[in-house]
C-alpha cells in the first residue's frame, strides 16, 4: 500500500477512530497561557493565535522573564482553586529547562488541576544548529503539543486518526507527522464557542 492511500484510508476511519469518551467538554471562560524565558518573544502571541484559531478558544499570555528554573515550572501547575476566575483553564510552556523523565513528548497533563505542561526544550530537532530551518520545527512541534495540551483540558480525548493535532503521539516523529489542526471528528467534539465565551 502506497503512503497517500495509507493516508486517505485513515482519513476514511477519523470518525471512528476519534470518538469521545461520552463526558461533556470543559466550558472555561479562558486559556491561560503561561509562557516562561522563551527562545524568542514573538513565539508566545504566535501560538497563542494558533491554539485559538485551532480550538476556538481566546487565550490570554503572560510571559515570565527571568533565568528558566524547574521549580518554577512545578508551581505552575499547581491548584487552581485560589484563583480568581475558577474556570480558566491553565497551560504552561517552558523554555530552557530539560523535562522530567516521567513526561512523554514533552507534555505533562493534569485534568484534575486544570492545568497541563510543555516543556519546549523536549521538542528541539536533534541537530543543535541555529538554521531557520530547525527553529521553524521546533516552533511548529511546540504549537501542536501546546495545541493538544489544551485540547485534551478542553475535554478532547487523545485521536487514533495519525495526522489530528490530537493524535497522542510517542515520538517526535509522530509529532512531525501530524498536522497543526483538527480532524473533523475532533472538531465536532470541541465545545461550541458560544458556551466558551459566555
Amino acid at each position: 500500500m502506497r503512503i497517500p492511500a495509507l493516508f486517505l484510508l485513515l482519513g476514511l476511519l477519523a470518525p471512528v477512530l476519534c470518538l469521545a469518551d461520552g463526558s461533556a467538554p470543559a466550558s472555561p471562560s479562558t486559556i491561560h497561557l503561561i509562557v516562561s524565558a522563551p527562545s524568542d518573544p514573538a513565539w508566545p502571541e504566535r501560538i497563542a493565535r494558533h491554539v485559538e484559531e485551532t480550538l476556538s478558544v481566546p487565550v490570554i499570555v503572560t510571559v515570565q522573564t527571568g533565568a528558566p528554573s524547574a521549580t518554577a515550572a512545578f508551581q505552575c501547575c499547581q491548584s487552581l482553586a485560589t484563583e480568581p476566575e475558577p474556570r480558566q483553564l491553565r497551560v504552561c510552556l517552558v523554555f530552557g529547562v530539560t523535562p522530567p523523565s516521567r513526561v512523554e513528548i514533552a507534555c505533562e497533563i493534569k485534568p484534575e488541576q486544570q492545568c497541563a505542561t510543555v516543556w519546549a526544550d523536549g521538542l528541539k530537532p536533534g541537530a543543535q544548529t541555529a538554521s531557520p530551518q530547525d527553529a521553524e520545527t521546533w516552533l511548529m512541534r511546540v504549537d501542536k503539543q501546546v495545541t493538544y495540551a489544551t485540547g485534551r483540558l478542553l475535554g478532547l480525548q487523545p485521536c487514533g486518526f495519525l495526522l489530528c493535532v490530537m493524535h497522542a503521539s510517542a515520538t517526535l516523529e509522530d509529532v512531525d507527522l501530524k498536522a497543526p489542526n483538527l480532524c473533523p471528528p475532533s472538531r465536532e467534539a470541541l465545545p461550541s464557542p458560544p458556551a466558551i465565551m459566555e
